[in-house]
């Protein structure tokens, strides 16, 4: 019975949303009212699955390896913080393991200040044909489905060796102008040099 409710409320939630995120919203938040009472987090959540998102969005993928020292691959996290608000950031590992998921535990038990939003996907590997790592890929995403998928994507630039983001966005902005304004917004004295 329960499973029956909450696919006939993910199935009118998905035909209403033709209509737009409000009706979306507010059917989800009415039925989730009749089944199970008020709930306010269960509303909020319900209210901030419906907002519309962007249907484009500029993203920066980090291939990367666990056999790579934490501390490269931890930073390399860090620094992308400074992207936060102008491109997503992902890392891209190409499997999982119990050994893959007990160092991400670790890292995200040392580094709470840092959020790692990683895919685990060896079929971009294959299909951007990235072979060494770590490396860098920027790439237009197209988010109507709500959720970024790697195939929706269309991949810009991709810059393959051992660098920094601010030298892999540096050579990206030679062909890329999302790049320049990327490093602009990454790397403050970018901006001075280009304001002289």
């Amino acid at each position: 019975m329960f499973k029956t409710l909450l696919w006939t409320m993910l199935f009118c939630a998905l035909a209403a949303s033709a209509a737009g995120p409000n009706i979306v919203n507010d059917f989800a938040v009415d039925m989730w009212r009749q089944h199970f009472g008020e709930n306010r987090y269960i509303e909020e959540g319900l209210k901030e699955a419906a907002k519309p998102t962007p249907k484009k969005k500029t993203v920066l993928f980090y291939f990367f390896s666990l056999s790579m020292p934490q501390s490269a691959w931890v930073n390399t996290f860090d620094l992308a913080k400074r992207l936060e608000g102008h491109a997503d950031f992902y890392g891209v590992l190409r499997g999982m393991s119990m050994k893959v998921k007990k160092e991400l535990s670790e890292a995200r038990a040392r580094h709470k200040d840092l959020e790692f939003k990683i895919k685990i996907n060896p079929i971009m590997f294959k299909d951007l044909n990235i072979t060494r790592v770590p490396a860098f890929v920027l790439a237009e995403c197209d988010m109507s489905a709500g959720w970024l998928q790697h195939k929706r994507c269309r991949y810009e630039y991709e810059v393959l060796g051992d660098v920094s983001i601010d030298y892999a966005l540096q050579k990206m902005a030679e062909r890329s102008d999302e790049a320049k304004r990327l490093l602009k917004l990454y790397d403050p004295l970018e901006s001075r040099k280009e304001a002289r």
